[in-house]
């Protein structure tokens, strides 16, 4: 993971040398913004990466400008402050763009806000205009923390501020801020934060509403929709997942093949719902029969395929043993019939590097081995 962010990392400023990125300002931007992203599907993390990376970049140039403005004024404290948070905002940039932890780079930023306004609240800044930036942190905190974590973070944040204007003689406040002032700071700053709080509650609302849609239409794209089970799509996603796990920690699987026996028959005899009904009490008792990481999906039709992962030949023989005793010691139920169900299996165990039609084709040979050979049995294809 190291390498693959250090060559990633040095491909982005190969490609600011060679001026690809500059050539197109959205991508320019684009890249500096998700600069550090490592999940692209990850629609909070984009949120957690872009909102970080935005604050910094702006943080930089509006402190390094501030603070080349209050140097040349002679306000050398002030100045060193801002320069200081300056670098630490372009040094959190380059964090998260090389580590990727977009959570703690988040940290970083509310802690950096939170210190500078409240220095800015206690010292007045210029002309004792410190105060007005603090209005920066409500949106930020609740943005990157959320409403629960962000509300405790203002309300600590307003009660030390409370206390720094408020308290006489604290020894921290240098600013001289009348009473009338402070008391409509403290006001315009909750109606920040209520405002605020408004707009995350509507967008983690709408983020909820979403994420629920996204996962039911993931759920039904992977799923078939008679029998629940999983479809030739998510299969082929979890045998190309296991192939890597063959490339990389040399570690075997297997698969099944299921038919059903004279499926066709009990359609014609007994009709399609009738037929319907055997598929679905089928796929159930294969999900009870099997272990909680394997995967079974409707392949098509009466077949069903199952992956077991780092599971040897005699291990899958075994299972495929339990599914025909599952299967075809009690019948199944279908209006006023009782219907005895059996079902032919190929099984091959994969331990090498393999196209997934090759791998296919054979437990599929395997499979019709075993209806060639009198069905309601298992046949093995041994690479």
């Amino acid at each position: 993971m190291h390498s693959e962010q250090t060559e990633s990392s040095g491909n982005f400023f190969k490609d600011i040398l060679s001026h690809q990125i500059l050539q197109s300002p959205a991508g320019w931007f684009q890249r500096i913004a998700f600069s550090g992203l490592q999940d692209a599907r990850d629609i909070e993390a984009q949120r957690l990466v872009l909102l970080t990376n935005l604050y910094c970049v702006v943080g930089v140039f509006f402190l390094g400008f501030f603070s080349f403005r209050s140097l040349i004024s002679d306000r050398w404290e002030l100045g060193l402050v801002l320069a200081g948070c300056g670098l630490l905002a372009f040094g959190n940039i380059l964090y998260l763009r090389f580590s990727g932890n977009y959570q703690r780079a988040g940290d970083a930023v509310v802690v950096a806000v939170s210190a500078l306004c409240f220095y800015l609240l206690a010292t007045g800044g210029v002309e004792n205009t410190g105060p007005l930036w603090s209005y920066t942190l409500p949106p930020l905190v609740l943005f990157i923390y959320g409403l629960s974590k962000g509300g405790l973070v203002l309300a600590g944040f307003m009660l030390a501020s409370l206390g720094l204007m408020h308290i006489p003689d604290n020894g921290l406040l240098i600013a001289d801020y009348s009473f009338s002032f402070k008391t409509r700071y403290s006001s315009t700053f909750l109606v920040v934060c209520f405002i605020s709080s408004i707009c995350e509650y509507a967008r983690f609302h709408s983020y909820g509403v979403l994420k629920k849609l996204q996962q039911r239409v993931q759920r039904e794209a992977h799923t078939d929709e008679l029998t629940g089970l999983s479809n030739r799509r998510y299969m082929y996603e979890q045998i190309n997942r296991e192939l890597r796990k063959i490339q990389r920690y040399d570690r075997p699987y297997s698969l099944m093949l299921c038919d059903l026996d004279h499926f066709k028959a009990i359609n014609d005899e007994y009709g399609h719902p009738c037929g319907d009904k055997v598929l679905m009490d089928v796929a159930l008792r294969m999900e009870n029969s099997l272990r909680g990481e394997d995967t079974v999906a409707r392949w098509g039709g009466e077949e069903f395929l199952i992956l077991l992962p780092e599971t040897e030949e005699e291990e899958a023989v075994l299972a495929a043993e339990k599914l025909l005793k599952a299967v075809s010691d009690s019948p199944i139920h279908c209006g006023h019939q009782s219907l005895s169900v059996t079902m032919s299996i190929g099984v091959a165990q994969i331990h090498m590097e393999c196209a997934i039609e090759t791998i296919l084709r054979k437990v599929d040979d395997a499979m019709y081995e075993a209806k060639r050979n009198g069905r309601n049995r298992i046949e093995v294809h041994r690479f």
